[in-house]
């Protein structure tokens, strides 16, 4: 499959939720490629490892790699390589914010001995509320209209 293919493929599954499945697909790609592009590749990467950690809970990772994610974004325009990129980062900017605004004390996520996701624990409005906020961040396509929040 050719690389316009396999990004294409990323951004199904990262739209879809699937964020570690679009983190796999895009590493082919970004194994491949050169500067800037490698750079492009990466930050999409790390966002899509990013709101996996926050789904399972794991805010450390999740604020770690949303930094990192922005370091390798920062050169880039608000459209590169075909998607609305400040789109995308402002969305992960609002999610990084809500979860920074978190009171000091919450636990907006599932404890125990267990690695249960959210989604196998969303009996919590605030489970409910990040797990919606997660799959509200969508990438769209230069050309497409910008979906509704």
């Amino acid at each position: 499959m050719d690389h316009q293919a396999l990004f294409l493929m990323g951004v199904k599954l990262f739209n879809a939720g699937e964020f570690f499945e679009a983190h796999e697909v895009w590493e082919e790609v970004w194994r491949e490629s050169e500067e800037p592009d490698r750079s492009f590749y990466q930050g999409l990467i790390q966002f899509a490892v990013a709101l996996a950690h926050l789904e399972r809970g794991n805010q450390v990772g999740f604020e770690r790699l949303v930094q990192r994610a922005e370091e390798h974004l920062a050169g880039f325009p608000a459209s590169f390589g075909g998607i609305r990129l400040g789109e995308l980062r402002r969305q992960v900017a609002e999610l990084v914010q809500w979860v920074a605004d978190l009171k000091p004390g919450h636990q907006p996520y599932p404890r125990g001995d267990s690695c249960h996701t959210l989604r196998e624990n969303e009996t919590s409005l605030a489970n409910m509320s990040i797990l919606a906020l997660i799959s509200g961040v969508k990438i769209t396509l230069d050309g497409e209209a910008t979906p509704q929040s």
